[in-house]
Parts: C-alpha cells; sequence; structure tokens
C-alpha cells in the first residue's frame, strides 16, 4: 500500500516527522514504538481534541441523549459515581412510557449524614450518537442541576473513555468510532454550583481578576441567573452527596444538589442531537496472523 499511493505514504511520514525519538533509542525500543501504530482497539485524546478554551476551564462533562422522541441535554458523565441516577422529575417530563419501575434495595447517604430515599430502578432506551444502549438508572426525588447522571454502569459496558480536559467521549461501536461533544457550561472558566458560590469567592478574595457581582434577586426558574441552587453550610458553602448501598461496604458516590434550577427545559420532545462524528475503525492486521 505504501509503495503504490503517495497519500499514505506521506501521512505516515508526518506521523514520525512528529514522533519525538532519542537519538540513542535501541532497536528493542524502536520496535516498541513502530508497534504502537499497529496497535488496536485503543481509545486517545490529543491537543486537537481540546475545546476552545483550551486548559483553561473548570468544566464537568456534560453531553445530549435522545431517549425515544424526546433529547436530554445537561446529561452529566461522572466517572466518580458506580450509580446512573434519574431525577423523578424528567422521568416525569419523558414521553416514553417503558415496563413499571421496580423496586430498589439501594439507600442514600448524604456526606453530612442526611438520608434520602430511592424511590426505584429504570430502565430505559437511550441513544448516545449513534448507538444504542439499555440502561438501568436509579430514580431519586431530587432537584440537580443536571437532568440525568450517567455513572460507571454505563460508561464500563459501553467501553467509553471520557475526558473532562477535552470535553469529549469516546466509544467503539459496530466497527465505528464515536466521538461525543460536551456541551458548554454557562461558566466556563470557572465551575460554580451557583451564583452565590461564585459571589461567595469573589467576596473572600478566592478568585483574583474576576471582578465583582452584580446584584439579582433570587428566581426560581432558567430565566435569570439569580437563582441560588444547593444545599449551604452555615458559611454558605456547597455540600456535595454521595451514595451508600446499605448492609454494605461498597460505597458509590454520586452529585447530590438540592432545589436547583427546573429541569424543564432538559427534557425536549421531539429533538434531535448532533453532537457527535463517527468515523469507521481502520482494520490492522500483523502479517503474523
Amino acid at each position: 500500500m505504501l509503495l503504490n499511493s503517495e497519500p499514505h505514504r506521506e501521512a505516515l511520514q508526518k506521523v514520525l516527522d512528529l514522533a519525538y525519538v532519542d537519538h540513542d533509542v535501541t532497536i528493542e525500543q524502536f520496535d516498541s514504538i513502530v508497534a504502537n501504530i499497529t496497535a488496536c482497539n485503543t481509545l486517545s485524546f490529543c491537543d486537537a481534541d481540546l475545546p476552545e478554551e483550551g486548559r483553561d476551564h473548570n468544566m464537568a462533562l456534560h453531553i445530549s441523549m435522545n431517549c425515544k422522541t424526546d433529547a436530554m441535554s445537561n446529561m452529566l458523565v461522572d466517572t466518580g459515581s458506580s450509580l446512573n441516577v434519574l431525577p423523578k422529575t424528567t422521568l416525569s417530563r419523558l414521553s416514553y412510557q417503558g415496563p413499571p419501575m421496580r423496586q430498589s434495595g439501594v439507600v442514600v447517604k448524604a456526606f453530612d449524614g442526611s438520608r434520602k430515599t430511592v424511590i426505584g430502578e429504570v430502565d430505559l432506551p437511550i441513544k448516545i450518537g449513534p448507538s444504542d444502549f439499555q440502561v438501568t438508572f436509579q430514580v431519586m426525588d431530587i432537584h440537580p442541576s443536571y437532568s440525568c447522571l450517567l455513572g460507571r454502569p454505563w460508561i464500563h459496558e459501553a467501553g467509553v473513555v471520557t475526558s473532562t480536559l477535552h470535553q469529549k467521549l469516546k466509544f467503539v461501536k459496530n466497527k465505528k468510532l464515536v466521538v461525543v461533544g460536551g456541551e458548554k457550561a454557562l461558566l466556563k472558566s470557572l465551575s460554580f454550583a451557583s451564583y452565590r458560590d461564585a459571589k461567595l469567592a469573589i467576596e473572600c478574595g478566592a478568585v483574583a481578576g474576576l471582578g465583582k457581582m452584580i446584584e439579582l434577586e433570587d428566581k426560581k426558574s432558567q430565566a435569570g441567573i439569580g437563582y441560588s441552587s444547593g444545599a449551604f453550610n452555615e458559611k454558605g458553602l456547597f455540600k456535595s452527596g454521595g451514595f451508600i448501598h446499605a448492609d454494605q461496604a461498597e460505597e458509590a458516590a454520586a452529585i447530590l444538589e438540592e432545589d436547583a434550577e427546573d429541569l424543564g427545559n432538559f427534557v425536549i420532545p421531539g429533538g434531535v442531537c448532533h453532537n457527535w462524528v463517527a468515523v469507521d475503525v481502520p482494520t490492522v492486521v500483523h502479517k503474523s496472523a
């Protein structure tokens, strides 16, 4: 192929030109470097995958997906959670009516000792990029700043590799490499739980050069940015939460954020997601095979 195709030769030469190799590299080391070119089933990120902000951001990874005829935005992909979480308000807004909710044996306990009840668990057909998945969610009566949360159960089952730095996730399915882009955060350079968090950080001098806050009255909808979300302690600092299994030593962390904004705008009937690309995965066959 390299002998008959000049574009392929130029592509290989470009890779070799960009690769840094010490002058005193041994034959065995050089053979290992070349072997990486023929490696299969690897997913990685590079600087070309970075968002417009480059590395200067602190955003979590939120993506969009479809559940049958509905599009769902602001879905949090969290490698730190051992559960997939679906707020009851999100479930109630979905057009899909599948099998009835099952009882769940999970007990939720926040880091401050408070407890939350899991209403049950439900299986939802979701589409991320061009690929369909059947995902089991723990349904909870909470009001977080995300429409739902995909944790390690889905991430591991789908073979997904995520990068909050690059604001993307990648997986291979049906011989296609699928790349799903993250949504833009409302606050790009710094990730605060709410207007109140940002105001507190500036007043305490924690963020130099960010400026000063304008005064806004609290609102209980997404029509303005003056709404305070999250649970706060006596110092006004946001308190996260987590999951644990009852009568089990295994712990499962996830984000619990009470009294956040209305989730109605996160579910879009008839919406279509265009936040992904899919390319064919080239097949590499070793001569020894």
